[in-house]
């Protein structure tokens, strides 16, 4: 039986442009001419390495949210605790206030539009995912002597919520001082 032809490129990089542009234009405003642009391929190309368009956006929303672990990784890493979750939440102030655009995740949730039950499951995995390693770092920061929390979950929580509300408030032209400021404010949760 024959083979087809081998593929001609990087697929983590083509997910990697393909999320970006979802993340500035949502999926609603993607089209698939833009998408073929920013992936540097054909459109039946992708048909025929991805699917449909919501099929594109479901890979690179996967490749995204495996690429944020990366990023969250430094909320659990050896000896991180309360100011890993602090430096954690300024690190993405500076990303958001630096003309990064919108969380894929955040951004998707908020377009109000109903989604496939496939991507639905996508992002309730990633905020769990969110919600474990920011309750790992307050866990530490307990055990540290760093704070006084009852329940670590609620808090890990809570920061997942700021987490989100910085996002809206940054797109919504708040400045870095005054995100820094809201981030100061929420630490005082674990005191």
């Amino acid at each position: 039986m024959a083979r087809g032809r081998p593929r001609q490129f990087d697929e983590q990089q083509v997910l990697s442009s393909a999320a970006q542009l979802f993340r500035e234009r949502g999926f609603v405003g993607t089209s698939m001419q833009a998408l073929s642009e920013a992936m540097g391929m054909g459109e039946q190309s992708i048909y025929n390495a991805f699917g449909s368009k919501q099929e594109v956006f479901q890979h690179a929303l996967g490749h995204y949210c495996s690429e944020s672990g990366q990023a969250l990784a430094a909320l659990t890493a050896p000896g991180a605790s309360r100011g890993a979750v602090k430096a954690f939440l300024f690190a993405v102030i500076d990303a958001i206030s630096g003309g990064a655009p919108a969380c894929l995740v955040t951004q998707t949730c908020l377009t109000g539009q109903e989604l496939a039950p496939e991507v639905s499951a996508q992002l309730s995995r990633q905020m769990r995912k969110v919600e474990r390693h920011f309750q790992r770092a307050v866990e530490q920061a307990i055990q540290k002597g760093e704070a006084s929390c009852d329940d670590p979950k609620a808090a890990a929580r809570f920061f997942n919520m700021t987490l989100q509300g910085l996002t809206i408030m940054a797109r919504c032209g708040s400045s870095r001082r005054a995100l820094r400021q809201q981030v100061n404010l929420a630490m005082k949760v674990l005191d």
